[in-house]
């Protein structure tokens, strides 16, 4: 009975730190595709900047978005380094239950 409550304790370890790193997978190509919808409309508006060059509110609008999305990357980046560090700490704490999720005993017990 002892076995197997530990084999599902490190088993659940296990899935617990994947469903952690699936997330954080998912944050990050979801900041992709932000990232590159922000480059496709500024080439946009610059190319609109290019055939009209004295229209300010081009410019005005591209520095506008500029600093938008540098505060949104800042923002990317902390939430990065906060995910990194809680997947960091989880498989630090878990490295061995990770790795092989039955005790060396284990089998030979069985039989």
């Amino acid at each position: 009975m002892l076995l197997c409550l530990i084999f599902f304790l490190c088993v659940q370890v296990q899935e617990e730190t994947l469903s952690e790193l699936k997330a954080v997978e998912h944050e990050l190509v979801a900041n992709q595709e932000e990232i590159a919808g922000y480059f496709l409309s500024r080439a946009k508006v610059v190319s609109q900047l290019i055939k009209k060059p004295g229209v300010k509110d081009y410019c005005r609008f591209l520095e506008e978005e500029d600093e938008k999305q540098f505060v949104g990357l800042r923002l990317m980046v902390a939430e990065l380094r906060n995910a990194s560090s809680t997947i960091y700490d989880i498989i630090s704490k878990n490295i061995s239950k990770i790795k092989s999720p039955r005790s060396e005993g284990a089998m030979s017990s069985i039989y």
